[in-house]
């Protein structure tokens, strides 16, 4: 930083020498010509020029230190202002702000960064103009200058996607929603980067730097022309090169953690920009200005801008009302696209040509009815709810009424394929035993799970109408609130199936809701039947339970996390599911019972006969005592690979040394190599550090029940239950 000083101490000292010689020359002048000429020196004029102008960031930090030149994917578009005063003739000082975003992303093997930051300068420079060595009239003026700047960052990156989903970067360059080494790595599906900088830097402290000042100092260093029109106009085109005094403009340094770490040294900045200056003071010595008279004058270059015409339609920019037409489309003598029948749309994407005078017109301009035109316009306004029931989807709607006024509409819809739920709580809310006993008592009960949270619901309806009853019957029973929803199962694009835990929600409100829909009166004294498979008192991953069926989860307000499976009308039909799950290896499933809403003994329940080693003890406060998973079921595994195409020789090699390597093949298409089968986790280390001095530095330990990956945690909390 200490050269970059000594460059600016330099230039100034430099710049104020040659400014105190011509002043002495000044005054030898001053004693030798006449006061007639005084104007024609150096003197101080005070003749302030305000520029205007735009151009782009382009940022040099650690994250794209491989980056040379202008790249399109550091490059962002900034804006400056600026306050001229020439000092001398030769001598300008101008105050200056620039303001704009810069940003920069990498992506490698080894390192995955990104970063977007509002840059705000503000500062004060020296410009020359060589006006010693060059013509004193001339029409264009190079320059350089130099100066001092304070500016502001604030700094973001881009970790998750929009439905909050962080990225991880895969070996193969994908992009995944679960780690590749994670143990549930083979339910990893592609995602892709909304490039939303959603993130701070700062406040994520990634290594530990803390509050640091998101302001510093930087040297700006510039070099470009200015192009004089006339006495007042001048268009400028330049390039500052911007020297920080901080390196943590991209959250990146030197002292940063493992890959994030960067070089030694400070950011920097380039900003390129085109500008035009206005000269403000109102020059009446014609002996001031003659140096600036420049040919054209100013109708040569109003003719010439009259000339301009951007889109190519024939018809110039200053005369053209409809800018940016598309290439090879007819236009009228006002630029604007040809429409034969003045429906509003266009020729060149009517579909009906010559729509009579006076016909609602949907986007193609085809003619559609009156009652048409109404319904899609209650769908604009939102004020009916029609837009929920109606039967097709509209993205967008031109419509030409009577008046000749053109209106668009739009509106938002659920897809034809949506299944609709009643929503009536979540894993989130504070849910009393007797409310859980209450919707377990429900047929229809379910839970869905969408991305980290577990929605109770009612119901699986194909029509809306269904859904609004069955909503009513709920809020009469007071349950509130009470939401209809809808769910769309998302196929994964890797297996390209329906993907059952990526489960959407869409929330309908209620005043897009058709009123005075008649209740389906669900009876609710019925007794049914659930198989409690498990209670724990941390939440367990789904991949656990991946082989049950009409799985159900909740959490209670005793925090405890409760698993059911299925619903039944009959003891019979209860007892053999309960059977089928025991021989799954959920040794402790058993029976429960609900009617009017509560919980109640099996033997209250229809069953004949209740053996005394069935759990019927209706006290829930013991939950965590009836479940002992059959510990001989989990396992440690050693997972040292996952290919999609054939082993490496040199990693064969390994494998074949190592011993005992099982592959695993899923339907991604990738293959996972595992080694071993351990019963506690201290042999599963053991082997682990085996396997890493074989050469396997990647190896790691997973968990495996009944046949399932889990992870380690979760193993270790089944052994410990």
């Amino acid at each position: 930083m200490k050269k970059y000083l000594q460059l600016i101490l330099t230039l100034i000292i430099f710049l104020s020498t040659n400014l105190m010689l011509a002043q002495n020359n000044d005054t030898i002048q001053k004693n030798t010509q006449s006061l007639s000429k005084k104007s024609e020196g150096l003197e101080f004029i005070l003749r302030p020029t305000l520029g205007l102008g735009t151009g782009v960031f382009s940022f040099y930090g650690d994250i794209t230190n491989n980056y040379k030149g202008f790249h399109h994917g550091v490059s962002r578009i900034g804006y400056d202002i600026r306050i001229t005063n020439p000092l001398t003739d030769y001598l300008d000082l101008s105050f200056y702000t620039i303001f704009g975003t810069v940003s920069a992303n990498e992506r490698s093997a080894t390192r995955n960064l990104n970063m977007w930051s509002q840059i705000r300068t503000g500062g004060v420079v020296l410009s020359y103009n060589f006006n010693h060595i060059l013509p004193k009239k001339r029409k264009v003026e190079p320059y350089i200058y130099s100066g001092i700047e304070s500016f502001e960052f604030l700094t973001k990156t881009d970790l998750y996607d929009k439905y909050g989903n962080f990225y991880y970067y895969w070996s193969d360059g994908s992009i995944r929603n679960i780690a590749e080494e994670a143990p549930n790595a083979y339910q990893a599906v592609e995602i892709f980067r909304d490039y939303v900088y959603e993130t701070d830097v700062r406040e994520s402290n990634l290594d530990g730097f803390g509050k640091y000042p998101e302001r510093s100092w930087a040297i700006p260093v510039g070099i470009g022309i200015n192009m004089h029109l006339n006495q007042r106009w001048k268009f400028r085109l330049g390039t500052s090169y911007h020297i920080a005094f901080t390196d943590r403009v991209d959250g990146i340094t030197k002292e940063s953690i493992n890959a994030r770490q960067g070089k030694k040294g400070t950011d920097k900045f380039v900003f390129t920009s085109f500008s035009i200056n206005y000269d403000l003071q109102r020059l009446n010595n014609k002996k001031q200005i003659n140096e600036f008279e420049l040919e054209p004058d100013d109708n040569q270059i109003l003719a010439f801008i009259d000339t301009l015409d951007w889109d190519g339609d024939g018809v110039v920019n200053i005369k053209d009302s409809c800018a940016k037409t598309p290439s090879g489309v007819a236009v009228d003598a006002k630029g604007c696209p040809l429409d034969t029948d003045g429906d509003f749309v266009p020729d060149y994407r009517d579909d009906e040509l010559y729509t009579p005078k006076g016909n609602y017109v949907d986007t193609r301009g085809v003619t559609i009815s009156e009652e048409e035109y109404l319904k899609r316009l209650a769908c604009l306004h939102d004020t009916t709810g029609m837009c929920v029931i109606y039967e097709s989807v509209y993205n967008e709607i031109s419509v030409v009424g009577k008046d000749g006024n053109k209106q668009i509409l739009s509106a938002n819809l659920p897809k034809k394929d949506s299944r609709y739920v009643v929503i009536i709580g979540n894993e989130a809310k504070n849910v009393t035993a007797s409310e859980l006993h209450k919707y377990l008592g429900y047929k229809d009960f379910r839970t869905i799970e969408s991305g980290d949270t577990i929605y109770y619901v009612v119901g699986n309806y194909k029509t809306l109408e269904e859904a609004i009853a069955r909503k009513n019957e709920l809020t009469k029973e007071g349950i509130k609130p009470t939401i209809v929803a809808v769910t769309n199962t998302q196929t994964n694009p890797v297996t390209g199936k329906k993907d059952p835990n990526s489960t959407q929600i869409q929330i309908i409100p209620d005043n897009k809701l058709p009123d005075n829909q008649e209740q389906t009166n669900t009876p609710n004294d019925i007794i049914l039947y659930r198989v409690q498979i498990g209670a724990f008192n941390k939440k367990l991953s789904s991949t656990v339970f991946r082989d049950v069926p009409d799985l159900v989860i909740t959490t209670g307000q005793d925090g405890i996390v409760r698993y059911y499976s299925g619903s039944f009308n009959t003891p019979a039909e209860a007892a053999r599911h309960k059977i089928n799950l025991q021989a799954k290896g959920y040794q402790d499933a058993f029976v429960v019972a609900y009617k009017d809403s509560k919980r109640i003994p099996l033997e209250k329940a229809g069953f004949e006969y209740v053996d005394k080693n069935e759990k019927d003890d209706i006290d829930e406060s013991k939950d965590l005592d009836r479940f002992k998973i059959d510990k001989s079921q989990i396992h440690f595994r050693i997972m040292v690979g996952a290919f999609k195409n054939d082993v490496p020789a040199t990693i064969l090699n390994m494998y074949l040394k190592l011993g005992d390597i099982k592959p695993a093949y899923d339907e991604t298409g990738i293959t996972k190599y595992y080694h071993g089968n351990f019963n506690n986790y201290i042999d599963a280390e053991q082997a682990k550090q085996k396997a890493i001095q074989t050469g396997l530095k990647d190896a790691y330990i997973i968990g495996d029940f009944n046949g399932k990956i889990i992870s380690v945690q979760e193993a270790l909390n089944l052994l410990n239950r």
